[in-house]
C-alpha cells in the first residue's frame, strides 16, 4: 500500500499541474523538520528577521507536522521508495522548495538566513519570474545559490529544475549513493567548471557510489543554457547577499545574510554571535583598530588575531613608524590616503590618526610596556637584526644612550598614538600581563583567541645588548625627562580600568 502510495504521489508530482486558486506570490517560506518550537536559537532570530522586515508577505514556518496539511499528502514518503539516495535534510529541502515555488510562487528563505532589508524594496521579478542569488566569479563548480529563491507560480524554469531534479533523485540505482563533497582529481577536472559542472560529473561521481552535496546546483548547469534571456535579465537584478564569513562592512550593506546553526569555529561562530546582536538591536560593533607599538608583544598579537580570525583581519604594516626621513614620510602620507576599511579588525604599525580622522567608528586597542624597557628592548632586537636599513644602522652604529635619545624617538609611544586621551581607547594591555589583555580582548569582542604560536613565530629578542640593569639611575632620570608624555600616559593607563 505505501509503495503504491508513494508511486502515485511521485506521479502526480512529476504531471506538475497547478491551481491558480492556490497562488502565493506574496509568501515568504522557510522549513525546518522540527518545526520553530524545537528549532535551534539561530533559526528562531532567522524567522523573526523575515516576520519583522516583510510587514506585506505572509510568513509561512513549514515543518513535519503541518506540511501534509499544505501539500495534501505526505512529501516526505517520495524519499522512503523511490530514491536511493542517502539525502540529508537539506537534500530534501532543496526538492520541496522547487515544489512549493512552481505549485504556490513566493519566496523561499532558507531558515539559516537573516533578512536585512525588506524584500519589496530591492526585488521584482516581474519581467524575469525567477530569482536566485549567484554564486561569485571565484566559484569555481557552480553557478547558483539555492539558500534563497524567488519565483512566481508555475514558473517555466522552477518546473523544468524540479522535473529534471525529480528525474534524476528518483531514477533506478544498482547501488545506494552517499551525499559527498565534490570529487576533483584527473578522471574529473574536464568535468568540473562554473558553468559546465552537470551529468558527465554527476555520472562519474555516481560510479564511485557518491552523489555530490550541490547536485542540485550542477543540474542547473543543464537546464539553464535554455533561458539565456531570462538568465541575463536576473544577471542584471541584485546580486547582494553575504555568506557567513563576510565582513561587517559588507553584512550592514546586504539583502540577505546566510548563517549556520553549527558551530564552525572561533571565526565563524564569531561572525554568528555580532550578526545575532545586530538583528536583535539594529547595531554592529564598530571596527577594532589595534595600534601595534613596537616591542609590545604585538607581533604575536597579529600571530593570535591570524590564527583567530582570518581574513576578518587586515594587517597594516609597511609606515615605517619610527623612521623619519624623508623617503618614510612620504610613505606615510600616501598610506595615509589610501586606507582600507573593509575589514573588521585592523592591526599593524602606523599612526592612529591615520583610522582616527574617519568617518566611520573605531574602537582603538594597544599593547603599552613600561618605556625604557621598550626602546632598550627595541634596541636590542635591532642590534640583533642581520638586514640592513636606517634604523639597524643606528643601533649598530650608536651607543644605547645616543639612541635612546635621539629625536626620532622622544616619546615615541604617545606619538605613534597620536597624542589621542586614554578615553579614546576601548582596551589597553601591558606587555607584562599579556594574558589578561587577551581575556578581556575575548569578553569585549565575543570571539575566542587561540594562542597556539610558535615560539620561531614570534619576535623575541635573543640576545641582549643592554639590559635594565646595566642602565645609571642619571640616565634614567635624564630618558624620563625626554619621554615624559609616555610616561604620563603609561602610569595613567596602569591606574585606571581601560
Amino acid at each position: 500500500m505505501a509503495v503504491s502510495l508513494s508511486r502515485d504521489i511521485l506521479q502526480n508530482i512529476l504531471n506538475l499541474s497547478i491551481c491558480r486558486s492556490e497562488r502565493r506570490d506574496k509568501t515568504i517560506w522557510l522549513y525546518w523538520d522540527k518545526g520553530i518550537e524545537n528549532a535551534p536559537e539561530l533559526i528562531k532570530n532567522s524567522y523573526s528577521t523575515w516576520k519583522r522586515h516583510n510587514n506585506d508577505y505572509d510568513v509561512i514556518f513549514l515543518d513535519d507536522s503541518n506540511l501534509s496539511k499544505i501539500l495534501g499528502f505526505d512529501f516526505n514518503i517520495i524519499f522512503e521508495e523511490f530514491i536511493n539516495i542517502e539525502l540529508t535534510s537539506a537534500g530534501k529541502s532543496d526538492l520541496l522548495r522547487l515544489y512549493i515555488l512552481y505549485r504556490f510562487g513566493g519566496v523561499w528563505a532558507d531558515s539559516t538566513t537573516f533578512c536585512l532589508r525588506p524584500i519589496s524594496d530591492w526585488l521584482d521579478i516581474k519581467e524575469t519570474g525567477f530569482f536566485i542569488f549567484r554564486q561569485p566569479d571565484s566559484c569555481l563548480d557552480r553557478q547558483m545559490v539555492s539558500w534563497f529563491m524567488a519565483s512566481n507560480q508555475g514558473n517555466k524554469i522552477v518546473k523544468d529544475l524540479l522535473y529534471t531534479s525529480i528525474t534524476f533523485l528518483s531514477k533506478k540505482r544498482n547501488k545506494f549513493c552517499k551525499i559527498t563533497d565534490i570529487i576533483i582529481n584527473d578522471d574529473t577536472k574536464e568535468y568540473i567548471s562554473r558553468t559546465r559542472t552537470g551529468y558527465k560529473y554527476l555520472d562519474y561521481a555516481e560510479s564511485q557510489g557518491s552523489i555530490p552535496y550541490f547536485w542540485m546546483f550542477y543540474l542547473w548547469n543543464e537546464i539553464s543554457p535554455k533561458y539565456k534571456d531570462e538568465i541575463e535579465k536576473m544577471n542584471r537584478m541584485p546580486n547582494n547577499y553575504i555568506q557567513p564569513k563576510g565582513f561587517y562592512s559588507k553584512f550592514t550593506k546586504a539583502f540577505v545574510s546566510k548563517q549556520t546553526y553549527r558551530s564552525m569555529g572561533p571565526v565563524i561562530d564569531s561572525y554568528k554571535k555580532q550578526r545575532v546582536h545586530y538583528i536583535n538591536t539594529g547595531i554592529m560593533p564598530n571596527r577594532v583598530v589595534s595600534i601595534h607599538l613596537p616591542k609590545t608583544a604585538g607581533t604575536y598579537f597579529r600571530k593570535v588575531l591570524f590564527n583567530s580570525l582570518g581574513e576578518r583581519v587586515h594587517f597594516d604594516y609597511g609606515d615605517r613608524i619610527l623612521d623619519y626621513s624623508v623617503d618614510a614620510l612620504k610613505i606615510r602620507n600616501k598610506s595615509h590616503v589610501n586606507v582600507n576599511y573593509n575589514y573588521d579588525f585592523i592591526h599593524g604599525h602606523f599612526y592612529l590618526k591615520k583610522y582616527f580622522d574617519s568617518k566611520t567608528s573605531h574602537d582603538f586597542v594597544t599593547i603599552l610596556r613600561e618605556p625604557l624597557e621598550l626602546m632598550i628592548s627595541m634596541y636590542n632586537y635591532l642590534n640583533n637584526r642581520e638586514d640592513n636599513n636606517i634604523l639597524i644602522n643606528m643601533a649598530k652604529t650608536l651607543s644605547f644612550e645616543e639612541f635612546a635619545l635621539h629625536r626620532w624617538f622622544n616619546n615615541h609611544i604617545t606619538r605613534q598614538l597620536s597624542d589621542c586621551p586614554l578615553k579614546e581607547f576601548k582596551l589597553i594591555g601591558f606587555q607584562d600581563n599579556l594574558e589578561t589583555f587577551l581575556k578581556k580582548f575575548e569578553l569585549t569582542y565575543g570571539v575566542e583567541l587561540n594562542r597556539n604560536v610558535l615560539d620561531t613565530e614570534r619576535n623575541i629578542t635573543l640576545s641582549s645588548k643592554v639590559n635594565i640593569d646595566t642602565i645609571s639611575h642619571r640616565f634614567k632620570n635624564i630618558f624620563y625627562e625626554k619621554n615624559k608624555n609616555d610616561y604620563n600616559f603609561y602610569h595613567l593607563a596602569r591606574k585606571s580600568n581601560v
